[in-house]
């Protein structure tokens, strides 16, 4: 089957055009202290990613339409721990809207942060905030990834919602396995949505047969630390951050 992820309202699929995408807004998130502002687009588009199969383009715009329950839940993470990006070179993959660069950006002391996303929207959005770099990156290409923090000189390295129960997580797996053999490796912070449970519990049984040691940080449900992590299209979802290190 296609690797898609969408939104399928009654009476049917809707598959608008991605030109369309021109109303945004601005949301407010709140994370400890904090405010952080996210720019996402407007609209009744129903397709988030595709691998070619549906519009013969793979892209992935999930990242422009909504702020993901992993990313909040990732920023009360490091709120709460902080000493995992103060002082240090942070790479986010995957960004979308950039919650947690721009946490360790504005707030967190972070020494140098860049962003990253495959959809050059989402990159143009990263650019005009402030965050030490953003580029076009797809975190599916773990050489390129693997060169950009040697070259970079990454010591943390941030991924939130990047798991989707309909796609094939085995370019995310062989990601982290490049990056845990690095010398030296990275500490990466991955934060998952548990929109599926079976399927997170396979994918989280694979990160124990990776290189180092995978450590449970937080099993946040909807409602603890009165934090609710509402996906936009499974409601109340239960949050977990692995730290894995090589």
């Amino acid at each position: 089957p296609p690797h898609i992820y969408m939104h399928t309202p009654a009476p049917g699929p809707r598959l608008h055009s991605r030109a369309a995408h021109t109303l945004e807004k601005r949301l407010s998130i709140r994370v400890g202290p904090f405010t952080l502002s996210a720019r996402v687009t407007l609209g009744d588009d129903t397709l988030l990613f595709d691998d070619g199969s549906l519009t013969g383009e793979p892209f992935d715009d999930t990242g422009l339409h909504h702020v993901w329950p992993a990313s909040v839940a990732l920023c009360h993470s490091l709120v709460a721990r902080p000493e995992a990006v103060a002082g240090r070179r942070v790479l986010e993959l995957g960004a979308g809207t950039g919650l947690p660069s721009l946490l360790c950006a504005r707030h967190l002391c972070a020494a140098h942060v860049i962003a990253t996303d495959s959809n050059r929207a989402a990159v143009e959005r990263l650019q005009a905030a402030a965050i030490d770099a953003a580029a076009l990156l797809d975190f599916e290409d773990a050489e390129a990834v693997a060169g950009l923090v040697c070259a970079e000189r990454v010591e943390t390295v941030l991924l939130s919602d990047v798991f989707y129960p309909a796609k094939d997580a085995a370019p995310l797996l062989a990601l982290l396995r490049r990056l845990l053999v690095l010398d030296p490796a990275p500490t990466i912070l991955l934060s998952v949505s548990r929109r599926d449970v079976r399927a997170c519990d396979a994918f989280e049984r694979s990160l124990l047969s990776l290189p180092g040691t995978a450590t449970l940080l937080t099993a946040a449900g909807a409602a603890e630390e009165g934090t609710r992590y509402t996906d936009p299209l499974y409601g109340d979802v239960a949050v977990r951050i692995h730290r894995l290190e090589g």
